[in-house]
């Protein structure tokens, strides 16, 4: 008989990505019956006593490194850092961005803009990404990276 392992998930609840991240770690977690999960929300501290087995989560905070770096084994779902000392399983930023452009000039669109964070590793890389697919294109691309940037040109 297997050993029992405590998992840790954590995750950004209030977003559908980590919602969707649960999801699949439950689906998994069900055919492993020697998994017992211990699911956080990451705006939340991590909780206290013996760490997990392992962990699974959105690991961008020093925190939840710190909670994670105590674990067995660990996985980070996050690509806000530059660097994690945790390994990562994340989207390819660039290619979002560069889907993004092709996908609205395929629909026509001859004027663009980029609307969010750079201060973000994904945030840099999708920016990248989707101005980079643009300039491929012929077309230049303004770049709303903060709130008040956005604000301004309303």
């Amino acid at each position: 008989m297997r050993a029992r392992l405590h998992i840790g998930v954590c995750l950004p609840f209030a977003l559908a990505f980590g919602r969707s991240i649960l999801a699949g770690v439950r689906k998994h977690a069900i055919e492993q019956p020697h998994w017992r999960l211990e699911v956080s929300d990451v705006a939340l501290p991590p909780p206290g006593g013996a760490p997990p087995s392992g962990m699974i989560g959105f690991l961008a905070s020093e925190n939840w490194l710190e909670a994670a770096g105590r674990c067995g084994a660990a996985v980070n779902v996050s690509n806000r850092l530059e660097v994690s000392p945790i390994p990562r399983v994340v989207s390819d930023d660039g290619a979002v961005g560069r889907i993004a452009a092709e996908y609205l000039l395929h629909h026509g669109f001859r004027r663009f803009a980029f609307a969010g964070s750079v201060e973000t590793m994904f945030g840099r890389q999708r920016h990248e990404g989707f101005s980079a697919a643009l300039a491929e294109a012929g077309h230049g691309c303004l770049a709303l990276t903060s709130h008040e940037g956005v604000l301004r040109r309303i």
